[in-house]
């Protein structure tokens, strides 16, 4: 049998550009209780395609 898992939680992680950080999209992940990550700017390991 196949076992199947169950994923409720959703991690988010964007850059921080103003229309990803704006406080309208920042109380719409509120409601979604979405867990968002801290992006570090500058920061190549994370989006090496930006480079």
């Amino acid at each position: 049998a196949i076992h199947e898992e169950k994923h409720d939680k959703v991690i988010l992680q964007h850059d921080n550009v103003r229309p990803h950080v704006a406080k309208p999209v920042k109380i719409y992940l509120e409601t979604l209780k979405w867990e968002v990550l801290p992006h570090s700017p500058y920061s190549p390991d994370i989006a090496p395609s930006d480079y």
